[in-house]
Order: C-alpha cells, then structure tokens, then sequence
C-alpha cells in the first residue's frame, strides 16, 4: 500500500517538475498532454527503482532487512510503484486542457 502511494505522489512530483521546467510554455495540445504523463509516470516508475536500489545496499551494507523476503518483496514494490504511477498517468491523460492551463496561468497572476 506505500509502494502504490508512493507511485502516486512521486507522478505527482515528476508533472510538478515538468510544470515548473515548462511554466513558460502553453500546454494546450493533447501530444503535451501525453509527454506530461508519460513523464510524470516514468519520473515515478525510476524514483521507485531507486528506492529499490537503496533498500538493496542498506540490506548488503548494514544487514537491514529491508527487502524482507528478498526479490518477492522487490518485484512486489516495484509492480505497486509503477500501478501508483500509472493510476496518477491516466488521471493526467483524461484530464481537460482547461486544467493544465489554469495550473501554468495560476503562477502569472501570482506575479504582480
């Protein structure tokens, strides 16, 4: 249940870094609708990798248990991590041109 909420919340970080990148830029078309979510859900997928990675040398290192029963725990992460990311990919995809423009304008108006 973490590994799939940490899916959801590093997506979520990866389509604020590319907002925050691409800030000048309009996202009224459907392809940038597309590259952001498959950007957020990439972002998401690696970020768990990572994490993986981490736990890995934490385990070889220091004898932590952290992978507990070894690759089942791993692939399980890893399969929770991407359904996270996909789950947040997809709302980003369905979501109206409208929202994305309010995000990208809402930074203008704070600038007076």
């Amino acid at each position: 249940m973490l590994h799939g909420f940490s899916g959801l919340i590093f997506a979520n970080l990866g389509f604020l870094i590319a907002m925050y990148l691409l800030r000048s830029k309009k996202m009224d078309s459907g392809l940038s609708r597309i590259l952001l979510a498959l950007f957020s859900f990439f972002f998401a997928v690696a970020s768990g990798a990572i994490w993986e990675i981490y736990e890995y040398l934490m385990d070889k290192t220091f004898g932590f248990l952290y992978q507990g029963v070894g690759i089942d725990d791993t692939m399980t992460d890893i399969i929770f991590d991407t359904l996270g990311a996909l789950i947040f990919a997809l709302f980003l995809f369905f979501q109206g041109k409208r929202k994305f423009k309010l995000i990208s304008e809402g930074e203008g108006k704070a600038e007076h």
